[in-house]
């Protein structure tokens, strides 16, 4: 389903990546540590969202195991992409536009947080 999609978004959100750190030279050999264990992780819930979503009783396949398997193919195609936006914006200030409503919904829900603890 998803596995071409998010192994493209993989790709490209690493190399974005090392093009922003190449540029600020921080470089290091921890960020190569952090890809393996993304693809470990990445490929741990997919093979596991796999078996589950190919599960079958009786001849057929469980509704909410494929339901699962979508989702998690789709959570990580959407947390790679959001990584790609914000690695291009760090690259490129001015190419991604600051939405002033994302900003202050993140703000409405720091704010929801902070009351919780009181």
């Amino acid at each position: 389903m998803g596995v071409p999609k998010i192994s493209n978004d993989i790709i490209v959100d690493t190399l974005v990546s090392w093009v922003f750190h190449l540029k600020n030279k921080d470089f290091s050999s921890k960020g190569f540590g952090m890809i393996a264990m993304k693809l470990i992780i990445y490929s741990a819930l997919l093979i596991v969202s796999h078996v589950l979503g190919n599960f079958t009783v009786e001849g057929g396949n469980i509704e909410s195991y494929t339901w699962f398997k979508s989702v998690v193919c789709n959570a990580l195609i959407i947390r790679e992409s959001i990584s790609i936006v914000e690695n291009t914006s760090k690259l490129y200030p001015n190419l991604v536009p600051r939405s002033t409503w994302l900003i202050s919904m993140k703000m409405v829900l720091l704010k929801k947080n902070d009351n919780s603890f009181e």
